[in-house]
């Protein structure tokens, strides 16, 4: 259902850029305001400048809002990561709990003393989060269930995420992937992103231990519960089936589908014909900048 919910957002967006970008071509006349806008400021400053000119007014009027706005979604999303990441640490080290023998051992053995913040909480899960300094978090719940070498494969797939900083990766492909949403062919490599980092911690863990030991702690973690709602990026311990494949030894084919590609085709085709076509228009009734004696 959450699929099908996640599938409906995506082509709803891709159908509204594809939608404004026909009504931009078909009405160009609607950037004119902005355009007007852009040709006074480059009269007013840039009429001295050494290179003397500056981008067509109307596809200047298109960028410089669309440059406005990935600006701002990247400065919301910046400040909703450092909030949620100041949430989740104060939820869950609020229910810190000290580790017992068999813990602190397995955390001494794999110099991860100190790095690792137990919770009280029923749920089962681990997962990394921080930015800058990740750490990890493991519940009360996911001690009570794993074995030793169990809980030592998890350990060793989240020390993974840490090494490499995953959380960090994880956000800024956010940051890409959020604004790229009506190119579904984009939206699918954010996707395949992910999963490769799930599986490169997969490795590292079994490398060591083999297999059965993180296939058991996954089927486990799976059936008892999983990661409280949180609002930041997380490098979570839980099941994809390109996971649950590659532990079962199974080879995992991340294509790309017909219908993806050639729905990105045709909405790249139409932004760069739009964009080729504004760059060649002059602004209507509007007098030339003295800066851009070209237009």
């Amino acid at each position: 259902m959450a699929d099908m919910r996640r599938a409906r957002i995506r082509y709803r967006a891709t159908f509204i850029a594809m939608a404004l970008l026909g009504l931009l071509g078909a009405r160009p006349t609607l950037l004119a305001p902005v355009a007007r806008a852009y040709l006074a400021f480059c009269g007013r400053y840039l009429a001295g400048s050494p290179a003397g000119r500056h981008y067509p007014p109307l596809l200047a009027a298109f960028l410089l809002p669309v440059a406005i706005f990935l600006l701002g979604a990247t400065l919301a999303a910046v400040l909703r990561q450092i909030w949620g990441q100041r949430q989740l640490d104060r939820r869950l080290r609020r229910g810190r709990q000290a580790g017992d023998a068999a813990l602190r051992e397995v955390l001494a053995r794999l110099n991860a003393t100190g790095r690792v913040t137990i919770t009280d909480d029923v749920l089962a899960y681990a997962c990394c989060g921080g930015l800058l300094r990740p750490r990890i978090y493991l519940s009360r719940g996911a001690l009570e269930i794993l074995e030793p070498v169990e809980l030592e494969a998890v350990l060793r797939h989240e020390l993974q995420h840490v090494r490499r900083r995953d959380p960090l990766r994880l956000f800024v492909g956010g940051l890409v992937a959020h604004p790229a949403q009506p190119f579904p062919v984009l939206r699918v490599l954010a996707s395949h992103a992910r999963i490769a980092i799930e599986l490169k911690a997969d490795q590292a863990a079994t490398r060591v231990l083999g297999v059965e030991p993180l296939a058991s702690a996954l089927i486990k973690m799976m059936s008892a519960g999983q990661l409280p709602q949180h609002r930041t990026v997380v490098a979570a311990f839980a099941a994809v089936s390109a996971r649950v494949a590659a532990l079962a030894g199974r080879p995992v084919r991340l294509s790309i589908g017909r219908d993806d590609l050639l729905i990105s085709l045709a909405l790249a085709a139409q932004l760069v014909g739009l964009l080729a076509w504004l760059a060649v228009q002059t602004l209507p009734h509007a007098p030339l900048c003295p800066a851009c004696p070209a237009f």
